[in-house]
This record gives structure tokens, C-alpha cells and sequence, in this order.
């Protein structure tokens, strides 16, 4: 039976959270500067306050669409490998492939693939609610909202469906 271990989540999570917050500075300065949004001056990067609610929309929905994109580039990547590069199910010939072309470390097992994954959908969820209380303050648009409902549903439907395939929490007992 696989065992989650909270430890080993918190280690995997670091690099998406790193990747999702420097995507949500990215794409707040990326949208001042194509949009030629106006913001105080004398404001931490981190925190830029804008002249008008219509810029603060706009940059906080830019670097939304940005941070979505830095997830499902990561969260994709993972369910590439627990679809395709899984120890479990990988067919001996691309196992045999992969080893050719010393490529083998792609193929991994339950406890790094669902771990990775596990890691990048709380992201994910954190990024939704982000955004939900953004919404509700009116500094994101509904429709990126309703985008961001949408893939996270569809992204943790695959994973269940992946982690179901597997049989990972059900226990075969045989007597």
C-alpha cells in the first residue's frame, strides 16, 4: 500500500511554490510594463499599488493567466511521467529505449510521481482560491476565474483517475 509522507510533499512543493511566485512578480511587472500601467513608485515590487482598480485588474489577471501557465507546464510534466515514464506500466521496450539514450531517471515510482503531483495540485487549489478572493475584491476578471475552476477540476479528475488505475490505496490481500 503507498504511504504519503508529509515530509516528503513539503520537499517536493518548494519548487512549484518558488516557480508559481515568481510568476505571479513576473507577470505583474510584465503587465506594467506592456499595458504601461501606472503604479506608485515608491512601492516593493511585491506589493505595487496601482493608480486605478482597472490596472490592478489587469495586472493581477495577467499574472493569473501566467501562473496557470507555469502549472500546467509543471503539473503536465508530472502527469507525462505517471502516465507514460511510471515504473509500474512502462513497457519493457521504452524502459529498454530510455536506458539507451541514458534517459532512465524519467522512469520513477509511486512514492516520487504522486508526491510531485500531490505537490503541484495543492499549488494549484491555493492558486484557485487566490484567485476566488481576488475576484471577490474585484481585482481579477470572472472569466479567469471560471478558466481556473475548470482546469483544476480536470487536472485533479486525471490524477484520480491515474492514482484509481494504480490501485494505490486499496489493499490486495490474498489468503
Amino acid at each position: 500500500m503507498f504511504k504519503l509522507s508529509l515530509l516528503k510533499i513539503i520537499d517536493e512543493a518548494v519548487l512549484p511554490v518558488c516557480l508559481v511566485f515568481a510568476s505571479k512578480i513576473a507577470g505583474v511587472l510584465l503587465a506594467a510594463y506592456f499595458f504601461n500601467l501606472r503604479y506608485d513608485s515608491n512601492q516593493i515590487v511585491i506589493f505595487l499599488k496601482f493608480s486605478e482598480a482597472a490596472a490592478t485588474k489587469t495586472a493581477n489577471s495577467f499574472a493569473l493567466i501566467l501562473m496557470l501557465i507555469v502549472i500546467l507546464v509543471g503539473f503536465g510534466f508530472v502527469l507525462l511521467k505517471a502516465y507514460y515514464f511510471h515504473e509500474s506500466h512502462i513497457h519493457p521496450k521504452s524502459s529498454a529505449r530510455l536506458a539507451k539514450l541514458k534517459l532512465d531517471n524519467l522512469i520513477e515510482g509511486n512514492f516520487e510521481i504522486y508526491h510531485q503531483a500531490i505537490s503541484w495540485l495543492a499549488v494549484l487549489w491555493f492558486v484557485f482560491f487566490l484567485g476566488f478572493i481576488q475576484f471577490i475584491n474585484g481585482e481579477i476578471y470572472w472569466w479567469l476565474l471560471t478558466v481556473t475552476l475548470f482546469l483544476a477540476l480536470i487536472l485533479t479528475s486525471i490524477l484520480y483517475l491515474d492514482i484509481k488505475k494504480e490501485k494505490l490505496f486499496t489493499q490486495d490481500v490474498n489468503y
